[in-house]
């Protein structure tokens, strides 16, 4: 009878030292798995944040060669759709840079014109690109030539950009309320102090830039005139907290 108690108590023993075994082998392998999860996730955040740097990068040289790609252009409003061919918009294209504006423009310096949005019953704008950014400027210049007539000129802008400068000429309001002066430059709002005004008047004037009709007149060569868009908002979706963004979807139509 005593062996079989002593028997009882090594086996009882036996179950607990296995016990104690397992539940250590079971700490072990849960730390282990943890572990290695850790690792895992710190390295797919690297990875991501790696991505997310490499396209925010991409996305600045984008942004950097459509704006170079754009520095040539103009938009010009209120020419009739009256042309049945290239030839022909170049032409009044040209009446309308020598005999308005006055600005002497070859044919040659004339790179491409095409006009914005779907044929209709409006008139569209039409994006003027020059080979030089010289002779564009020349033509911003003299933006007050255009102002008794029907047609006007504006900066063309990336739709980033009309977005962006949408948001700043509200905050340029709330700021004019304020007392302040301010001014916008490309996409950045500009806080001008007390003694320094805007370098003119008509940066201050509304604009459009609407395919449904011709806007008031502008000073293209001052960068405070607000131009907007009609667009959903351009958003950047980071990957680690948006794994099916949603593409913004973009009108034709650009307004102040």
């Amino acid at each position: 009878m005593e062996e079989i108690r002593e028997m009882f108590q090594q086996l009882q023993a036996d179950v607990n030292g296995t016990k104690s075994s397992l539940k250590e082998m079971e700490v072990n392998i849960t730390n282990k798995i943890n572990n290695n999860i850790n690792e895992m996730v710190g390295n797919l955040q690297l990875k991501i944040q790696r991505l997310e740097e490499e396209n925010e990068s991409q996305e600045k040289r984008i942004d950097t060669i459509e704006r170079t790609q754009r520095q040539r252009n103009l938009i010009i409003f209120g020419v009739e759709e009256e042309e049945r061919s290239y030839a022909d918009l170049t032409i009044k294209i040209l009446s309308i840079l020598n005999d308005i504006i006055e600005v002497n423009c070859a044919i040659s310096e004339i790179q491409a014109l095409r006009r914005i949005g779907r044929k209709g019953d409006k008139v569209r704008p039409i994006i003027l690109t020059l080979t030089t950014l010289g002779r564009k400027i020349d033509v911003q210049k003299k933006w007050k030539t255009l102002q008794n007539t029907n047609y006007s000129i504006a900066e063309d802008y990336p739709p980033k950009i009309l977005e962006k400068r949408k948001t700043l000429y509200e905050q340029a309001k709330i700021e004019k309320e304020n007392g302040n002066k301010v001014l916008i430059k490309y996409d950045k709002l500009i806080i001008l102090p007390p003694n320094q005004t805007v370098a003119s008047p008509q940066a201050t004037r509304n604009t459009k830039r609407v395919l449904s009709q011709t806007p008031p007149q502008t000073n293209p060569n001052h960068e405070s005139m607000e131009v907007k868009g009609h667009m959903q908002p351009i958003k950047k979706n980071k990957i680690s907290s948006y794994w099916a963004p949603v593409r913004p979807t973009i009108s034709p139509q650009i307004g102040k």
